[in-house]
């Protein structure tokens, strides 16, 4: 049989692109005692997927200095990119406590759209790694947060398996402090299973494996009011109502930081922290806020002991060093009562400012 001279292109074209090597897509490499280095490749052909290999180096001191070459003495596959659903970029490297560790964004591959999500490498000793996702919705609440209102445009997209979910942003001129969002399901005659106010972010829309998806978005209390919140919902594949799994009080007045940390610090609360709505622990007066929330506010807000927090930001002052702090309150009454909106009564986070460190003399 005789092929012709564009199907034996196309036939020898598919077989090298089978056995070419995966190609390096980043590498960074940090000195010390021991040299690491991080590299990145990408292959694959219908499906492209990421690897990672992490390799210690050192340096060979024997023979003339300007001939000294790097030795490696071991090198490991990250484990959590072997399942080649994952597309990895922009690493750069974390160090805290004197621990080293590398950072990733990850893209899952076989999704329309893909849940955006980061890795952290921790390395250790030649030949030790470990990694876990991080979880980075406190970075991502106090980004929103930290935007500019901005009226959203009406949008209408379709997300999950098979499009399935129909994600839908609403203006209404009358009304410019509260858009709203719906999510309608075409598998339950367009039935609404999400119907919140809101400004949806359209990078926070992911859909899962599973069938679900997620919807984040930034809710501002309309009609001048004192509060807005960062809420994430999930919608399971047979579910008839989402449910909210994640949110975070910003009260107004609350000071913005300068600047987010890259990757924010865990830490476990203590029952003396307190949260406050700046770094001069003043309160907004009584036209801004009621006499409950004041009282609130000029306490500051307990967390929860033993629980986890987040810091997201750090701010130098005269009076020592301050974190920008998101973590779970002590329920009272009043405290409570704040997390009261539209959307939902449901407590959450919230967001403050808290001392963690005095002025050094």
């Amino acid at each position: 049989m005789t092929f012709p001279p564009f199907l034996l292109s196309l036939i020898l074209c598919t077989s090298l692109a089978a056995q070419m090597d995966p190609y390096v897509t980043d590498v960074i490499s940090t000195e010390g005692d021991t040299t690491v280095r991080v590299i990145i490749t990408r292959n694959g052909w219908e499906r492209i997927s990421s690897r990672a290999t992490v390799e210690w180096l050192v340096t060979d001191h024997e023979g003339d200095l300007e001939r000294q070459a790097k030795r490696s003495i071991t090198s490991v596959q990250v484990p959590c990119l072997e399942a080649g659903w994952l597309i990895a970029s922009k690493p750069f490297f974390d160090i805290r406590n004197g621990r080293r560790s590398c950072i990733v964004e990850c893209t899952h591959t076989s999704l329309l759209h893909p849940p955006h999500e980061r890795l952290r490498i921790e390395i250790g000793r030649a030949g030790e790694v470990t990694c876990e996702g991080l979880n980075d919705t406190a970075l991502i609440a106090a980004h929103c947060f930290m935007k500019p209102f901005r009226l959203p445009d009406p949008m209408r997209d379709t997300i999950g398996n098979d499009v399935r979910y129909v994600v839908e942003s609403h203006v209404d001129g009358t009304v410019a402090e509260s858009p709203w969002m719906t999510v309608r399901d075409t598998e339950r005659k367009n039935a609404d299973v999400l119907k919140v106010f809101g400004i949806l972010d359209t990078c926070t829309e992911s859909a899962s494996f599973d069938g679900s998806i997620s919807i984040a978005l930034f809710a501002y209390e309309c009609c001048a009011g004192t509060k807005s919140y960062y809420e994430c919902y999930r919608i399971d594949r047979e579910a008839t109502q989402a449910h909210l799994v994640w949110r975070t009080l910003f009260m107004y007045g609350l000071e913005q930081p300068r600047a987010l940390l890259v990757v924010a610090d865990s830490i476990t609360t203590t029952s003396s922290m307190r949260l406050f709505l700046n770094t001069d622990r003043n309160v907004p007066d009584a036209a801004d806020y009621d006499d409950r929330e004041r009282e609130v506010w000029k306490h500051g807000i307990a967390l929860v002991p033993k629980s986890t927090a987040w810091i997201v930001a750090t701010k130098e002052t005269d009076d020592g060093t301050w974190a920008f702090v998101i973590g779970r309150p002590v329920l009272t009454p009043d405290v409570r009562a704040l997390f009261k909106s539209d959307n939902s009564k449901m407590p959450g986070t919230v967001a403050g400012w808290m001392k963690v460190g005095n002025r050094h003399k």
